[in-house]
């Protein structure tokens, strides 16, 4: 498992423990009706790419100690590209 995600967060979030991302997306109900929630997640061999829509936030999750097809391992890191000014970059607290 490198990757948990789930919906229905009122305010959406995002944390990192035992080598495991966990995402929470935005409650529909919390978004304006002008506006979208949702994202698509590709998956590649070191990361999944979640492109968020309206409210959501892109995010890039690497895999750690994975290797990729050339056998490179990379690094864990999360890349956060955009909706910092919506407040979409909240941590929650996952007990594991």
């Amino acid at each position: 498992v490198v990757a948990y995600l789930s919906g229905h967060a009122h305010s959406s979030g995002y944390a990192y423990a035992n080598g495991i991302h966990y995402i929470s997306f935005h409650a529909i109900i919390e978004t304006p009706p002008e506006t979208e929630a949702f994202a698509t997640i590709a998956v590649f061999d070191d990361r999944l790419e979640v492109e968020g829509h309206g409210t959501e936030t892109n995010r890039i999750l690497y895999f750690k100690n994975i290797n990729n097809f050339s056998n490179e391992s990379t690094a864990d890191v999360i890349e956060e590209i955009n909706h910092e000014e919506l407040g979409a970059n909240q941590t929650i607290e996952v007990n594991v």
